[in-house]
């Protein structure tokens, strides 16, 4: 129970202080708002502007316990003074009595569900892997570290900031109830927007569309960030509706620091900005002097919010957009190989076809890893919207930020940033017939209940049920977990164990790094982690392909090795350049300058004479790609090998020489031929990943290399210090 109260203060402390933030801002700004759509946009605001304190906090090693305590004891203390100054406006004029009735009945229903799910385990997968991994990394160092092992250290992270700031108190449940604040604060703001423009029953069916929907209930009870965005960037959709309305320039600037917000939450809701750009341009058309200089105020309130995670990357990894744009920001963090692959795993999600996208998205969920709810198979019926002008308004939203899950057929909580847009249109057609309205409400809040989801959308993503003993500590957190996670969690307690502090891991696959208190590297996450693994996948077959090229003696002061072949998803790639004269490998001189065509960073592991590194394109090959040394002086050169744990088949190279600036081809006489694996090279690879700051592997049975490790363990020089029935850890003698 005291762990219970310790999360209950947390949700409560972290709501306060961001809606003082946000309340302390607008009365700053002298902005007047009515009292129910203060609260929601206070929230919402106040939550952006904590965000950037605790960046700012984390990135001066500020990130402690007492120092989040203070600033959020300060912040609620001066909400209350800022309130002093006059309360809100007036309300609106109070729903009916029957829809008065019906919200509430609906949202505490539901509510209670969420927040009994809340307070449990954070147990997620992306959660424990990397929303709050990462941050309970951070907090270890009290800083925001500069990580370049992770993939996901170089998304932005605003979300990720307001879990850092509970962390400390609620540690990773506290920090996953920060996300069920959004959920319970989006369906309010709905309401609040709908009421505002004349339209009650479309925010009480609307908002309850979106609350009760099952991806919005299991995202928004895990420590995701998909259900803070869709209020993020509502929020900014509500402001522009309100100044749209009024016209105070003060608005502007609220609503550039939520566009802004809305990227640092997740790259994928930068259109937030450009949508409020250009919404306001083109009220704004006739006088073009007051538009440029709104749009000016917008970009620069939306920059500040931005700015910290373009340049973090920028400083970070040389590429303010990672782990995006490695084909333009080149660097030797992230492979442009796995960032198509990732796109390309991210993108149609398990094959579904734009026909079947309905279905899946609505009903079944199992494909898509979630579902909406069948009454949004109704979706179409919101065009109907159009026929008024708020209705065109939410339309035109819904068709921005429902684009790119459309587009790349991804999973269903990418919709989420779309649906209340979707939902309040569709709310809107259904309202026009108060009864009709009612039956899809209650029809969705039946065929939404977790009982009831069992029965034709078991396979989805979703709340399974309303777990009382565990959400009230009559059952102990490690049973609930254990149960849960099973050998993962066993796992988690022995790393600890067993793995001195400061000691780094290798594994294969995603693992819940919150739940672990080392530091872990995930082999798929970075350049660093794929160099790692490419290594000892080349220790394990039984040989190796060589590809010799001889010509008549030349004395050479440069040479390349070219690839004139194309590929549309291989790597080219090479262990191994070596240079002869009769018979007699060159010595490899310090003198010798080398570099590359693409990835210049990793040509030295080409020339280090251990066959389990490699130097890769990472990249489809594409003729022009090359490997080139610079002799310092002319060198007798008549052999040049290949050698490459790779098929080398189906690659075309050739060999060319630097004469007077220009380069020209070498005619030779190639071969290709698989020669055996030298001895002891799978020690060789594990030298290679401990002199990398690797002491520890960690592999579960199913991990591909996992038997090799097993049957080969003493040629690796692994010692087994621990398992389990699934996992292996292993330390690197």
């Amino acid at each position: 129970m005291k762990h219970l109260a310790y999360i209950l203060f947390t949700s409560v402390f972290v709501y306060y202080a961001c809606l003082s933030a946000g309340r302390i801002l607008l009365r700053l700004l002298k902005v007047e708002l009515y009292r129910s759509e203060e609260r929601f946009l206070s929230f919402v605001l106040g939550a952006s502007c904590l965000s950037l304190l605790v960046f700012v906090l984390a990135a001066f090693h500020l990130a402690y316990k007492g120092v989040f305590l203070t600033v959020g004891i300060l912040l609620i203390v001066l909400g209350r003074l800022a309130m002093r100054g006059g309360p809100p406006r007036e309300d609106f004029a109070p729903l009916t009595r029957m829809w008065s009735v019906v919200f509430w009945t609906g949202y505490a229903l539901y509510a209670v569900l969420y927040v009994a799910n809340g307070v449990l385990p954070e147990m997620s997968p992306d959660g424990t892997a990397y929303h709050v991994g990462l941050i309970a990394q951070y907090y270890r160092a009290h800083s925001l570290l500069w990580l370049t092992t992770s993939l996901f250290a170089d998304l932005s992270q605003g979300i990720e900031m307001l879990f850092l700031f509970a962390f400390p108190f609620g540690k990773q449940t506290g920090a996953a109830m920060v996300h069920v604040l959004f959920l319970l604060a989006l369906p309010l703001g709905i309401l609040s927007y709908a009421r505002r423009f004349g339209m009650p029953a479309a925010g009480v069916v609307g908002g309850l569309l979106v609350f009760m929907s099952p991806i919005a209930g299991i995202d928004g009870v895990s420590a995701y960030v998909d259900v803070a965005v869709a209020a993020i960037v509502f929020a900014v959709f509500n402001l522009l509706q309100i100044w749209a309305e009024k016209r105070e320039k003060r608005l502007l600037i609220p609503i550039g620091l939520l566009g802004g917000f809305a990227y640092g939450a997740k790259y994928i809701a930068f259109a937030a900005v450009p949508y409020a750009l250009i919404f306001i341009a083109v009220q704004l058309w006739k006088t073009k002097r007051e538009a440029l200089r709104a749009v000016l105020v917008v970009s620069g309130c939306a920059a500040v919010m931005m700015a910290p995670w373009l340049i973090r990357n920028a400083v970070v990894v040389a590429n303010p957009v990672s782990p995006f744009g490695n084909e333009y920001f080149r660097n030797p963090y992230i492979h442009v190989s796995f960032e198509r692959t990732y796109a390309a795993v991210m993108s149609n999600v398990n094959g579904v076809t734009y026909l079947q996208l309905p279905w899946e998205l609505c009903v079944s969920g199992t494909r898509l890893l979630g579902l909406l709810g069948p009454v949004f198979l109704l979706t179409p019926l919101a065009i109907g919207a159009i026929r008024c002008p708020q209705g065109r308004q939410l339309l035109i939203a819904a068709a921005i930020f429902a684009a790119p899950p459309l587009i790349a057929l991804a999973t269903t909580r990418w919709w989420l940033t779309a649906l209340p847009f979707i939902a309040v249109a569709m709310a809107m057609v259904l309202c026009r017939w108060r009864p009709i309205g009612l039956a899809a409400l209650a029809l969705h809040a039946v065929l939404s209940w977790p009982a009831v989801v069992a029965l034709y959308g078991d396979g989805a993503w979703r709340i399974l049920d309303l777990p009382w003993r565990a959400a009230l500590r009559l059952e102990s957190d490690e049973h609930y977990t254990a149960a849960a996670l099973g050998d993962v969690y066993e796992m988690c307690g022995l790393v600890n164990r067993n793995v001195p502090v400061g000691q780094k891991i290798l594994t294969p696959g995603s693992f819940p790094r919150s739940w672990v208190e080392r530091d872990i590297v995930v082999a798929w996450e970075s350049a660093f982690g794929e160099r790692l693994s490419e290594a000892m996948h080349a220790a394990m077959p039984e040989s190796t392909w060589r590809s010799e090229y001889r010509f008549p003696p030349r004395r050479l002061e440069k040479i390349r090795v070219v690839q004139n072949g194309k590929s549309d998803w291989d790597n080219w790639s090479m262990n191994e350049l070596r240079f002869y004269r009769a018979g007699q490998e060159l010595p490899r001189l310090g003198a010798w300058r080398l570099t590359a065509w693409p990835n210049p960073w990793d040509v030295q592991l080409a020339f280090d004479n251990n066959r389990a590194t490699s130097w890769s394109t990472w990249e489809p090959y594409r003729p022009g790609m090359y490997v080139e040394v610079d002799f310092g002086a002319p060198a007798e050169v008549d052999q040049v090998a290949v050698e490459c744990s790779c098929d080398l088949r189906g690659t075309r190279l050739r060999l060319q020489t630097g004469v007077s600036g220009r380069w020209q081809d070498i005619e030779s006489e190639h071969s290709t031929h698989e020669v055996p694996q030298p001895q002891g090279l799978r020690r060789e690879a594990a030298a290679y990943l401990k002199a990398n700051g690797i002491e520890w592997l960690l592999f579960s049975r199913s991990d591909g290399d996992a038997r090799d490790l097993v049957l080969n363990r003493p040629r690796w020089g692994l010692t087994l210090r621990a398992a389990t029935q699934d996992f292996r850890l292993y330390h690197i003698d």
